[in-house]
């Protein structure tokens, strides 16, 4: 079918199944990496703990970046548009406490002397 032929609502359904795609994709790659953030945060994965402490912290930070960053991205554009209007919602609340979680942790990663 030709693009130019769609109707409306075909297109609308077109974008609607790429969100889909997307979301999905995102799900699946924030399972893994939350996995293995959380399975080397308790030292199961093996080799591991033969790093250093600030090595394996600088490690999990890498796989959580992209957590942080691109699957959590919708909830920073939620937190955008409602700046804009001086209002908040769910998307506030979420991205207000990841983003200061994540902003501590990353602190604590480059950062160690500042809590010792």
């Amino acid at each position: 079918m030709n693009k130019s032929a769609l109707t409306l609502e075909q297109k609308k359904e077109l974008i609607e199944k790429k969100k889909q795609k997307k979301l999905i994709q995102k799900l699946i790659v924030g399972i893994i990496l939350s996995i293995i953030i959380l399975l080397g945060s308790i030292n199961i994965i093996p080799g591991l703990n033969d790093l250093s402490r600030q090595v394996r912290f600088i490690i999990l930070f890498i796989l959580a970046l992209p957590v942080q960053v691109w699957v959590g991205s919708q909830f920073y554009k939620g937190l955008v548009v409602v700046f804009k209007y001086r209002t908040a919602d769910m998307n506030t609340l979420i991205a207000v406490g990841t983003l200061s979680a994540f902003i501590y942790s990353t602190v604590v990663t480059f950062f160690p002397i500042l809590f010792t």
